[in-house]
């Protein structure tokens, strides 16, 4: 019983810091030209891929955060900060749209057809004490998708 105690909580261990190590944000790409032939209200018929800003935010008591997926854009690099971003709340819709921007116009590209995905999560469960412990942690799981479409000369079509 106790070895498989000291097993579970290693498991845990490594779950957790490799969760951390990891970080819980990142951005990503479609291949490019993945959306040809593919009509897209709002495209003109010109979509060229899909960008998707996701993050997490893990918190105590459902409103101390403890971490989050650091998805705000780095001008230096192009890209998210990534990682993990300890006691700071920074799981909203607005910064994932500001990255979603930033991202496409990094690439020269106009944003159309967004989509939202907000998911929530609780460990609770009445099975064991570590079920009781679960149910004062929780996660949020915030998700913005766009389709991009490249600018021309004159603007987007």
């Amino acid at each position: 019983m106790r070895t498989e105690s000291c097993r579970r909580a290693l498991l845990g261990a490594v779950a957790a810091l490799s969760l951390l190590v990891t970080g819980c944000a990142s951005l990503t790409y479609s291949s490019p030209r993945a959306l040809d032939d593919i009509e897209v209200k709002g495209a003109d018929g010109k979509p060229s891929r899909l960008v998707v800003a996701d993050t997490t935010c893990c918190y105590i008591f459902w409103s101390i955060p403890l971490f989050a997926g650091d998805v705000r854009w780095n001008d230096k690099t192009k890209d998210i900060n990534g990682g993990v971003t300890f006691f700071n709340d920074i799981l909203d819709v607005e910064t994932l749209q500001d990255t979603l921007h930033k991202a496409a116009a990094a690439k020269n590209c106009d944003l159309v057809d967004y989509s939202l995905l907000v998911s929530d999560t609780t460990y609770a469960g009445f099975s064991s004490y570590a079920g009781l412990i679960g149910m004062f942690f929780g996660s949020s799981h915030l998700s913005l998708s766009a389709v991009m479409v490249p600018k021309t000369e004159g603007g987007a079509k």
